[in-house]
């Protein structure tokens, strides 16, 4: 089930973008305009980091309103991740947030 899950997750991730952005970098480096020094790093970190961490803030929005459904196991709570996180007591679980 675990297995299951985190290929959804990645699933999810390389339809957003994640794989455009793969290819993009594996292309620079194939066409030889990335040599993995300090420089080359540097640049792509200040021009795609922005553009990478709006996408990345979307995915997290779409994927913590899926419905994890209820299962037999009692330490797995059911419903939307981010109304679990949000709001701890409707599950009857306490807000350990400091």
């Amino acid at each position: 089930m675990h297995n299951q899950l985190i290929e959804a997750w990645w699933s999810m991730l390389r339809k957003h973008n994640a794989q455009y952005w793969m290819n993009v970098f594996q292309m620079l480096k194939e066409d030889n305009l990335f040599d993995g020094s300090f420089l080359d790093k540097s640049l792509i970190q200040f021009c795609s980091t922005p553009l990478i961490q709006k996408e990345l803030d979307q995915v997290c929005l779409e994927w913590n309103v899926h419905r994890i459904r209820k299962t037999r196991n009692a330490n797995a709570p059911a419903g939307r991740p981010a109304i679990m996180y949000e709001m701890p007591s409707l599950h009857g679980v306490s807000d350990h947030i400091t």
